[in-house]
């Protein structure tokens, strides 16, 4: 009988109230053509057969109920488990429709009705609806079901697990999870102690757990718990059995958490690698937990590149481990979109070594944009590749690519995260940090530069009411906040107390971050430039310009020398030299140096990226301080002009780099003037120059003063 047959059997069979057509049709029915029928199909046959409830069809009932077990045992044992899986709900639900009157069948097939539907929702077909339908089965089955007995713990338990998948879509998690945490501790009571269902329960709490705590839900607590949990159900597990391997996956996965929240973070790391590892010795190597197994390793790998722990290597693996798995995951499933977001978080590291940095990054983008179309549009995961894709756009402006536009896609991506995060999650604490770093990259282009700061300030400060103050996240905003404060102190804003306090942050970040990590080589870096902005205010300028030499020295130990940061700290060890020399500290030998470390770092940017352009300011002015010393004047000081001019293609004509570059300009050319390489020509040219850097410094900063005076200069040469 094909399908067309069957559903016209059966609307006679309706129409003509004949109960025994009915019954011959549903016994007749291949199971090929159950598999095929469509949702609309699936509704209507329901409908009907809700038509002979009132009539007496026990035989008819026994073989649904038969076959409905039958294939729901195949779908467990893993057997062709989609189509066992369709057919054991369409068995169950023709059962229902037709005995919903009579309690005493329902007792019979409620729990394992629901199990169906919560197995197909784990295939990702229609989930929320058939969860729904499967919490709505065990909230039917524990009116009905002996307080006491078995059935009703196993009620519980699958209400639970039900709960928990629609916590993880993003459909009222917290109460679901609460609810979950609940349900499995109250079935515990009932399932005999020893046996699988207790130890499921022991398990399935620690998950639950375990996603509460990623809600920022009791973290630390709920995280130690899921630990012991996992751990006592692996003592009831047998050694070889999959659900022995996956309590050491949740438990790798526990104690991958705890390990951000920078709770003996390398112990937890490398506890969870060797917990996925002996995982993969027990699991099917083509099963989805298999594949989780291979995902959750790569995160680990990627927090230990994090605390600068072997971070070649690390990436590798885990970009290899991430590949593994999305060749195993469903390409619809949550978990494929997790394992595209979390290659894109190792494509970002990365860039950020100086590996193919922009292909990367663009790649980065591209994975989080795939991963969003697969995702829920309320889940935490869907926020997280908002997020993440915020932070590729931050690199992309770093590079100076697109850098406004980046920014700012970048700021609505973090916005638009944090409308899904739980408000005392450490996700919804990340994105409110990641924000605050854009908003101080559109402060360092002058863009609103004193507003977005303040912005910045009050991000970093509430995303640290979040985080565990011994965690890395927590060090990081410290270390920001500092950057925002150094900004400020440029500014000419309280540039004492702004640069001593930036000092203090960055201390205290250091005492934080593992001492390998890239993010301690920052923090170095960091302070190194708040020691050289206190040296150019005249406090103890000589010692805070050696110490930053160290400093900029000492993080170039610890950073890839491939990466972007490396770069920036030879731009910035060339700019500590260049003060050096201007305060009579081997000026020649520091001036050389700052030249040589300036051409290196030029290598390392795009030709249109702001690092470039300030490299091309640095070195042209190296090049004129050692004009000015007379060492080939005129080769320095003609290199210095072309220096500036080319700076000046690359940046924002209202920025105060620009603003630099044009008063550069204008000095080296009056310089030129002055040696009679240059004439009168060049020197209205200079006055141009200073005039148009004029309009851009603010009226009350150092900058205004000097363009000022330079102008003076240059019409006092123009008057003789």
């Amino acid at each position: 009988m094909d399908k067309e047959a069957f559903l016209h059997q059966l609307e006679i069979s309706f129409a003509n109230s004949d109960k025994r057509l009915f019954t011959k049709t549903i016994y007749d029915l291949p199971v090929d053509v159950i598999v095929g029928f469509t949702n609309e199909e699936f509704s209507r046959i329901i409908y009907i057969s809700h038509q002979f409830s009132s009539q007496k069809v026990d035989r008819l009932c026994n073989f649904l109920e038969v076959k409905g077990s039958f294939f729901l045992k195949n779908t467990l044992k893993g057997v062709d488990e989609l189509n066992n899986c369709l057919l054991s709900k369409f068995y169950y639900s023709i059962y229902v429709s037709l005995s919903e009157n009579d309690i005493v069948k329902l007792k019979r097939v409620l729990v394992n009705h629901a199990i169906a539907f919560c197995k197909i929702a784990e295939m990702g077909i229609d989930s929320k609806e058939n969860l729904e339908n499967a919490v709505h089965l065990c909230d039917a089955a524990l009116k009905i079901l002996p307080k006491k007995g078995v059935n009703y713990a196993l009620a519980l338990m699958t209400e639970g697990n039900a709960r928990l998948r629609l916590a993880e879509m993003g459909i009222d998690s917290r109460k679901n999870l609460e609810n979950a945490v609940s349900l499995y501790g109250e079935s515990r009571e009932l399932f005999p102690k020893e046996g699988a269902d207790y130890a499921l329960t022991l398990m399935n709490e620690g998950s639950t757990r375990l996603k509460l705590a990623e809600m920022g839900i009791n973290s630390r607590e709920n995280l130690e718990n899921a630990v012991s949990l996992c751990g006592d159900s692996r003592e009831k597990f047998p050694e070889k059995s999959i659900n022995y391997a996956r309590a050491l996956l949740n438990e790798g996965d526990a104690r991958l958490k705890l390990a951000e929240m920078g709770i003996s973070s390398r112990e937890n790391l490398e506890n969870a690698i060797s917990l996925y590892s002996d995982s993969r010795k027990i699991l099917p190597k083509k099963s989805v937990d298999y594949a989780r197994a291979l995902m959750n390793e790569g995160n680990v790998r990627l927090r230990l590149v994090e605390m600068g722990i072997d971070n070649g290597k690390n990436l590798e693996n885990a970009v290899c481990l991430y590949g593994d798995s999305r060749e195993i995951f469903p390409k619809t499933s949550a978990s494929y979109a997790r394992v595209l977001m979390n290659e894109g978080n190792a494509r970002l590291r990365l860039a950020e070594m100086g590996i193919d940095s922009k292909e990367n990054i663009e790649n980065a983008v591209r994975l989080y944009g795939t991963s969003r179309e697969i995702l829920p549009k309320k889940s935490t995961n869907y926020a997280s590749a908002l997020m993440n894709e915020g932070s590729a756009r931050l690199r992309l402006a770093e590079m100076g690519i697109d850098s406004r536009e980046n920014i700012e896609n970048a700021i609505s991506l973090y916005g638009d995260s944090r409308k899904m995060f739980s408000l005392k999650s450490t996700d919804y604490a990340r994105a409110l940090s990641n924000e605050g770093n854009a908003r101080l990259k559109l402060a360092e282009m002058d863009i609103d530069s004193r507003e977005n700061l303040e912005i910045a300030f009050n991000l970093y400060g509430a995303a640290r009411e979040i985080f565990q103050k011994t965690s890395v996240s927590y060090a990081l905003t410290l270390m920001n906040e500092g950057n925002a404060r150094l900004k400020l102190a440029e500014m000419g804003i309280d540039s004492r107390e702004n640069l001593e306090t930036a000092f203090s942050l960055y201390s205290k970040s250091q005492s934080i971050f593992p001492k390998t990590s890239a993010s301690y080589a920052r923090a170095l870096m960091n302070e190194g430039s708040a020691r050289q902005r206190l040296a150019e205010i005249g406090v103890s300028s000589r010692e805070n310009l050696e110490a930053a030499i160290n400093l900029y020295s000492g993080s170039r130990s610890i950073l890839p020398k491939e990466s972007i940061s490396y770069a920036i700290s030879l731009m910035n060890e060339g700019s500590a030299r260049q003060r050096l020399a201007e305060i009579g500290v081997d000026s020649n030998g520091n001036l050389e140096t700052a030249v040589h470390l300036y051409g290196i770092a030029q290598t390392f940017f795009p030709r249109t990226s702001k690092y470039y352009a300030n490299l091309l300011i640095n070195e042209g002015s190296a090049r004129q301080k050692l004009a000015e010393m007379g060492f080939t004047s005129r080769d320095n000081l003609v290199a210095a002009v072309c220096l500036y001019s080319e700076a000046q293609k690359i940046l924002p004509k209202k920025s105060m780099d620009y603003a630099r570059a044009l008063m550069n300009e204008g000095s080296a050319r009056v310089s030129l003037a002055e040696i009679g390489i240059y004439g009168k020509d060049d020197l209205e040219l200079a006055i141009l120059l200073f005039q148009k850097a004029k309009d851009i410094f603010p009226k009350n900063s150092l900058d205004y003063a000097r363009a000022l005076m330079n102008e003076g200069n240059a019409l006092q040469k123009m008057a003789k």
